[in-house]
């Protein structure tokens, strides 16, 4: 074989895609056991327990929609342009931020709910009661 002959491979780019798929799997896998164990802990019906399940990948369906919108208006591609590396960065730090947000306001606001000591005898609270509903 000659030198012009070799196929020039990333396996890293490659392990560490499979690796943010599998866990983007997981963490929507994980709804499957949040809806139910949410819906008995806040007494939720069953319309507003599949809300979460509806929030969750409606959130996708819009972003997409947010990027095709900005697509077609601009005429750029932003993934293109930006290639699929930098899109995916991008993307897990969206995700990353968008999960802050969801904490800032919590901590600007003191409240019982929101502190930390309530949070922790929350989570106890909480792993007592889904080990008492999945045993």
């Amino acid at each position: 074989m000659s030198k012009n002959n070799i196929q020039k491979t990333n396996y890293g780019a490659l392990s560490t895609l499979t690796t943010v798929f599998f866990f983007w799997g997981f963490i929507a896998a994980g709804n499957s056991v949040f809806i139910p164990f949410c819906k008995s802990y806040f007494d939720l019906d069953q319309f507003q327990s599949q809300l979460i399940d509806f929030a969750f990948y409606g959130a996708y369906y819009l972003g997409a929609l947010g990027l095709f919108v900005f697509g077609t208006s601009t005429g750029k591609d932003l993934v293109g342009s930006w290639g699929y590396k930098k899109s995916i960065v991008y993307g897990l730090l969206f995700s990353a931020l968008g999960a802050g947000a969801m904490i800032f306001p919590c901590t600007l606001i003191y409240s019982p709910e929101c502190s930390l000591d309530s949070s922790l005898s929350r989570w106890d609270s909480l792993c007592s009661k889904l080990l008492q509903i999945h045993l």
